[in-house]
């Protein structure tokens, strides 16, 4: 025999089964993925899956004076960062994170990085937003970019038949740093900005 329900979310009456009654909550479908979708409701099932009382061990920030970590808890991605679901949509739990204490990022195609070098964290104290240089900047002053190793018998440097530059120029591009800017010894040489960049830096033409 049907039993009169009140949904959790729009409060009408709708009715169900007996044997149901005690699994439904909500009138409809409809009903259900509106509720997930109320802040408070999602904020409060996202904080659910951050443990904040967690060290991490050496990885943790409490041992680079930045506080303890809070380790996301839920579904990881292969890279070790948290993902979160909303409305049938994965996004980093940790841009979520960020979000919710700084607001939005400065603009399109900006990253939420973490000053703890821990993917898992949400501590909004450890994270910061970044641009795509900024953040490779970042990631080759910690050490998570490793210089570029040619196989022996690569093809690396001028015996690549698409390089614009050869082994003997390198030194002097090197030189050039911090008496001129990327552009203008871009422009010299015939290459881009980034390339120049990525020389100063040592992440190209580390053979040389």
């Amino acid at each position: 025999m049907p039993i009169a329900l009140v949904c959790k979310h729009c409060s009408k009456t709708f009715y169900a089964k007996s044997s149901h009654a005690h699994k439904r909550v909500f009138c409809s479908y409809r009903c259900r993925t509106r509720y997930d979708l109320r802040p408070e409701i999602l904020i409060a099932r996202f904080w659910s899956y951050v443990d904040k009382n967690m060290c991490v061990g050496t990885e943790c920030g409490c041992h680079r004076n930045l506080g303890h970590c809070w380790p996301w808890i839920g579904g990881h991605s292969r890279d070790g960062y948290g993902n979160f679901r909303i409305d049938y949509q994965q996004i980093k739990a940790h841009r979520f994170a960020y979000e919710l204490h700084h607001g939005p990022l400065l603009g399109p195609g900006f990253f939420v990085c973490h000053k703890c070098d821990y993917p898992p964290c949400c501590n909004h104290q450890h994270l910061f937003c970044s641009s795509p240089q900024g953040n490779m900047d970042d990631a080759w002053a910690k050490g998570r970019m490793k210089p570029f190793q040619p196989l022996p018998g690569s093809r690396c440097g001028s015996k690549n038949a698409r390089a614009k530059l050869s082994e003997n120029q390198i030194p002097e591009i090197r030189v050039l740093k911090g008496i001129l800017s990327a552009a203008k010894v871009a422009e010299r040489y015939g290459v881009s900005p980034s390339m120049i960049n990525w020389i100063w830096k040592g992440a190209s033409w580390t053979h040389v």
